[in-house]
């Protein structure tokens, strides 16, 4: 498995400042290397959004994906408030799929 830091970790539904970007970094099992990783778009679920922007970095050992995700579209593609699984997505070269996933919190407003 993969290990995955999504930022921010708390979305609101309703508040004056939207997030307008929702960053997730994708860390590669070790000996998986940046070389490995296809040049395709991530994509995060629940919603099946695909990345606005990606980059691939790391060493020959240790491959990584940083990514760009908008989190209205996560938003709208959820409903209630509470603790939500999200997944991040990619392919690597050889055609498999590497994937992590990490628990965010939804609130309908902000405090």
């Amino acid at each position: 498995a993969c290990d995955l830091l999504v930022k921010p970790a708390h979305l609101y539904r309703q508040t004056p400042t939207p997030a307008t970007s929702l960053m997730a970094v994708v860390h590669l099992p070790d000996g998986c290397g940046k070389s490995l990783i296809a040049n395709q778009t991530l994509v995060l679920n629940p919603g099946n959004i695909p990345a606005f922007t990606q980059r691939i970095f790391g060493t020959d050992t240790a491959g990584a994906v940083m990514a760009f995700f908008d989190p209205q579209a996560l938003l709208a593609a959820t409903t209630g408030n509470g603790t939500l699984t999200v997944k991040v997505s990619g392919q690597l070269t050889d055609g498999r799929v590497f994937q992590g996933q990490q628990d965010i919190e939804i609130h309908q407003t902000s405090k």
